[in-house]
């Protein structure tokens, strides 16, 4: 709800014709959006917590809002190779079971975890080189390497328009080994 508020507001005050302010305007709506996770989690005397990265594309700007380890990658099709544009809030602990120690994965940061959270935004400006935009999260990049990544995106790139200017809405099933059954969704 405070996302399809927020877009409405957006489109209709211009906000989307200054980075600064579209920034700015994400980062309160990322922050209430903690506030009241958390606010819930307090009162039900829970501990939850969730991950969000978003992309915004309007004009021929894009903005980023990344809170935990879900990942925003871009491809770029003339190199045929994906660029991580978010950085994880997680770090890897050493636990023991039966005897065996392994490594797990640890968010840092996500929504609802904490009263006060780091969010990352970032915008920057489209142009030819970027392809497409994949949102995704750990359950596709632990079990698939960034050359397998955009191996899938130059798949997906390829289904354009056929006079090359846009990516429909489409969604792509892929049977990635080990994650049977994930969706790639393109906009």
């Amino acid at each position: 709800e405070n996302l399809e508020k927020w877009w409405q507001e957006f489109l209709l005050s211009g906000i989307g014709a200054n980075n600064e302010k579209t920034v700015d305007s994400l980062s309160e709506l990322i922050f209430k959006i903690n506030s009241e996770i958390y606010s819930f989690n307090e009162e039900s005397q829970t501990k939850s917590a969730t991950t969000l990265s978003l992309i915004v594309i309007y004009g021929n700007s894009y903005y980023i809002a990344h809170v935990g380890d879900s990942r925003v990658y871009a491809f770029v099709g003339a190199e045929n190779k994906v660029y991580q544009l978010t950085t994880d809030h997680s770090t890897n602990i050493i636990k023991e079971r039966d005897g065996q120690k392994y490594i797990q994965s640890a968010l840092t940061d996500g929504l609802g975890h904490k009263k006060s959270i780091k969010c990352d935004l970032s915008f920057g400006l489209l142009n030819e080189s970027v392809t497409a935009f994949l949102v995704c999260s750990d359950g596709i990049y632990k079990k698939q390497n960034d050359q397998k990544i955009a191996e899938i995106m130059g798949v997906i790139a390829g289904h354009d328009d056929k006079d090359g200017t846009s990516l429909k809405d489409e969604t792509y099933d892929y049977s990635f080994s080990d994650v049977k059954g994930k969706k790639v969704i393109v906009r």
